[in-house]
């Protein structure tokens, strides 16, 4: 009904916020952190049985890391709706995150199943470059570049070309980077040579 329909959008218009802090865009004069806690909470009091309330409330929390409040209100979120697959997914993300991985990558691959996406590939390849297993991040790091898109590939390979210290795959990065054009050249370029020593990463 149009009511249900209401209280989502109010949860809805949360979780925007709250990746509108996180992701500046737009104005950046505001302050994206509070007007994010003003909807979290209006949502909390508005539209308590939306499992997007939830999901905005946990997302807020991980941001300001607070990960047992993320966790608790993302088992809520589940309780209200046991197949969403935005709260397995970041359900999975926070176990994989606190050491918990093989239960995480259980719960990625049941909001997969839930809702097919690209996410769940770079999500386990971006566990395996935590394990150091290169052949199988490589794998994953195709398919991610097929079905999501190349800079999402390339962000990822960033990361773990850093975590490992791989200096052959950031200056090999460096150099693939200049086909992006701006401003993505420049971010690629520049966090490649700070992970390589060569830059100042502010």
């Amino acid at each position: 009904n149009w009511q249900g329909k209401l209280l989502a959008l109010v949860g809805t218009l949360a979780i925007a916020m709250v990746h509108m802090w996180y992701y500046p865009q737009g104005d950046r004069s505001r302050d994206w952190e509070a007007e994010s806690a003003t909807a979290v909470n209006r949502a909390l009091a508005d539209a308590p049985e939306m499992v997007e309330t939830h999901v905005a409330a946990a997302r807020a929390a991980s941001h300001r890391g607070k990960l047992r409040e993320a966790v608790e209100a993302l088992k809520r979120a589940i309780d209200i709706a046991p197949t969403s697959p935005d709260a397995h997914h970041l359900l999975g993300q926070l176990e994989c995150e606190t050491g918990r991985v093989d239960e995480g990558l259980a719960r990625l691959g049941l909001a997969n199943q839930l809702e097919p996406t690209g996410v769940f590939s770079y999500e386990t390849a971006r566990f395996a470059a935590f394990r150091g297993d290169k052949a199988t991040f490589d794998k994953l790091l195709s398919t991610v570049r097929t079905l999501q898109a190349p800079l999402f590939a390339l962000h990822l390979e960033i990361r773990a070309a850093g975590w490992w210290g791989d200096r052959a795959r950031l200056e090999d990065i460096i150099s693939r980077a200049a086909t992006l054009g701006p401003p993505f050249t420049q971010v690629f370029e520049v966090t490649a040579r700070a992970l390589l020593g060569q830059a100042d990463p502010q």
